[in-house]
Parts: structure tokens; sequence; C-alpha cells
């Protein structure tokens, strides 16, 4: 309730200013500043959210031991781009002993959100996701409980939760008008069977690889899809 409370102050507050003509950057920095509130504070600095804003783009290299295959390396980055001081998009990759990042914070303009690799495990609140998003990309990380399709942004196209630790029930209603993939392969539904409801015209792959769904079914027949056998993808890969 708390959480509640404090995301509806920052909107609120977001509304009052632009109609106001107030600093945008400042809120912008404000709450910035919570979606990276359980980093390190030496992570913190390297994300440079001084006013004016500029580009971030920032490598470092990222090492594990495997216990199957010895030490492995990998790239680790965050990238934020602005457009005339706006934030478009957030990328991080690999960031695997910190965070998570509070992604409910981002500011409303972003358009692209990818976090791979990384330890978000909070549960995914799609209604508090920034609603200029077009892709949403989350895959391999930890992010538990259910997805709430019927929340998503409206411009969204694309969502990646791939090898992540979901286990709710997956029922594809309201997706957005021009929605084209969704890939929920390597999670821990207990479901055997997809339903759906009427599905944007826009819609290309619904990706269900290493799940326990093996079948989909629409929630009424008039919403049985001809193209049903070419969007759901349950066949076996390589993760």
């Amino acid at each position: 309730l708390i959480a509640d409370f404090v995301f509806k102050m920052f909107f609120l507050l977001y509304v009052f200013r632009t109609a106001d003509n107030l600093p945008l950057q400042e809120f912008q920095r404000t709450l910035l500043v919570q979606v990276i509130s359980e980093f390190p504070r030496a992570e913190k600095v390297r994300f440079n959210l001084e006013i004016p804003f500029h580009d971030t783009h920032f490598t470092d290299e990222y090492a594990r031991k495997d216990v199957d295959w010895g030490r492995e390396t990998h790239t680790r980055e965050a990238h934020l781009v602005f457009t005339d001081g706006t934030l478009r998009e957030f990328r991080m990759a690999w960031w695997k002993a910190f965070g998570p990042a509070r992604i409910e914070y981002l500011p409303p303009s972003v358009e692209i959100l990818s976090i791979t690799y990384g330890t978000q495990y909070l549960p995914l609140n799609t209604r508090r996701l920034p609603r200029a998003l077009r892709i949403v990309d989350l895959r391999g990380n930890a992010i538990r409980g259910s997805v709430d399709f019927r929340g998503l942004p409206t411009q969204l196209m694309t969502l990646n939760l791939r090898g992540n630790r979901l286990t709710g029930r997956v029922t594809l209603v309201h997706l957005p008008p021009n929605f084209e993939t969704l890939d929920l392969r390597s999670n821990d539904f207990k479901q055997k069977d997809i339903h759906y409801g009427p599905l944007p015209e826009s819609i290309q792959k619904v990706y269900l690889r290493f799940t326990r769904i093996n079948s989909a079914k629409p929630i009424l027949k008039e919403f049985q899809s001809p193209r049903e056998g070419l969007i759901f993808d349950f066949t076996d890969g390589v993760f």
C-alpha cells in the first residue's frame, strides 16, 4: 500500500509539473534516482544523472564461475538515451551483482526498456510500466509471479520475458492493438493450456518452448484465430 501511494504521488507530481511547464528534467532525475536506488553508491555515480542530461553508456567485464563450463566473461553495460533532454531508452545487461532496478519509477517517456541477464526478481506490475513503451526485454532475470496482460502499455509491440521464474496462469486478453511478439520461453508455468481472447491482427508469434504449456485454446469459439497454428510456438528448441 505504501509503494502504491508513493507511485501515485510521483505520477501526480509529473502531471502538475508538466501542466505548469516546470523543469521536466528535474522531475526525470528524481525518478531515475529511485530507479537505481538499490545499486551501490559507486555504481550510481556512473549513471551521471546531472542536468542537462546526456546519453550515458558504460561497459566493463563481468565474470562468473560456472560449475560445468568454468569461468565465463560477459560485457556488463548500461545505456541511457535522451532526446532533447527526455529519456527514451533505458538498457542494462549482465548486472548480476546489483539491483534490482526499480522500473516502476521510470519516466513515462521511455519507449525501450531492456534489462537482460540481471537480478530483477520483483513481480512485474504491468500497470506501472511507462505508457510510451514499445519494446520491453527482461529476459534472463528472476522475475516471479504472474503477468497481467490487461495492463500492458497500449503502444507496446514486443514483450520478452524469456528465462525468468514466472508461475502464474497465462491468459492473453486485451493485448495492445499493435502487439507483435510475446516470448515466455523457459518459465515455470504450471498450466498445460494457454487461453486467449481476441488477438490483434498484428500479432506474429507467442513463444512457449520449455514450459509445460503445449496447446492454445480460445476463451470463446468466436475468438479462435485461423492463424493459431502459426502464432503459438510450442516446438522444442535450444535455450
